[in-house]
């Protein structure tokens, strides 16, 4: 986690909609330590990050600490305010929230990645940043010493053990399948059709399929962002991606009725015990 002199005021948060809170400056917050946490609830990536940010909440907020979550949405659905504050009750999260839709926050922090986390000391300047996942330990460490600078002869708790398999020292981590987008913006099909822009399409799947990249089966189409199936409901699309990881995430919902979903594993249906 790089570390900064203090001589960086931190810039102002501009967003107007907040959730969990009334809005929120870092001005006013002069005095407390802040922890900014920039993310979008609709990233595996994220999630991951958030899991330690809200243990973050939970042990130092009574301490003095104020986080705040930067919602920056890569997709247009993660816009809306309500599938934000749906996710926030899904995760438990509690702390404050400010929509940055527009992604003016996070430019103006230089946040490249969701999730990013940025510190900032009680006189309202950047001491310390993590671009991406990882170095949680070093991040609890530096948010002891920001609230120790706020409350000299504090006491404080050890640092939390890692939630995470994969965070623990000399873990071994394999390669994984990158991510996959599924919109004509973003992703490329496997299907030798490819993306019939903004138009309904009938695709077949080859049944040979290279890893990271998806194939569907049915009629589709095909938008900027996601590909939606139009067909009869009876009839039924599919869509198959090979990939090597040990687990997967898909972000998906209905565009008006209810559906159902069978998830098959190598063939098979996906047994209880690998579910989600």
């Amino acid at each position: 986690m790089p570390e900064l002199d203090g001589a960086f005021p931190a810039p102002e948060l501009h967003g107007s909609l907040w959730l969990n809170s009334e809005p929120l400056t870092i001005a006013s917050l002069e005095g407390k330590p802040v922890l900014l946490s920039f993310w979008d609830y609709t990233s595996g990536p994220s999630l991951r990050a958030v899991s330690y940010v809200k243990e973050w909440h939970t042990r130092y907020a009574s301490a003095g600490l104020v986080v705040i979550g930067v919602h920056a949405p890569e997709f247009h659905f993660a816009f809306e305010a309500e599938n934000v504050q749906r996710g926030l009750q899904e995760q438990g999260i509690l702390y404050a929230q400010v929509l940055d839709n527009d992604l003016v926050i996070m430019n103006t922090y230089a946040a490249r990645s969701r999730p990013s986390t940025f510190l900032v000391d009680r006189k309202g300047n950047l001491r310390y940043y993590q671009i991406g996942e990882g170095a949680y330990a070093e991040s609890e460490a530096h948010i002891q010493r920001l609230l120790q600078e706020a409350q000299p002869g504090l006491t404080l708790p050890h640092l939390m053990t890692p939630l995470h398999d994969t965070d623990l020292p000399g873990a071994v981590s394999y390669r994984t399948t990158r991510r996959v987008d599924m919109g004509y913006e973003q992703g490329i099909l496997g299907n030798p059709e490819g993306h019939h822009r903004d138009e309904p399409l009938v695709y077949r799947d080859p049944g040979v399929h290279a890893e990271a990249y998806p194939y569907i089966e049915g009629e589709w189409y095909a938008g900027p962002e996601q590909v939606v199936y139009t067909g009869k409901t009876g009839a039924g699309g599919m869509l198959s991606i090979r990939y090597t990881a040990k687990g997967v995430n898909l972000v998906m919902g209905p565009i008006m009725d209810p559906c159902a979903l069978h998830v098959y594993q190598d063939g098979r249906p996906l047994a209880a015990e690998d579910a989600g």
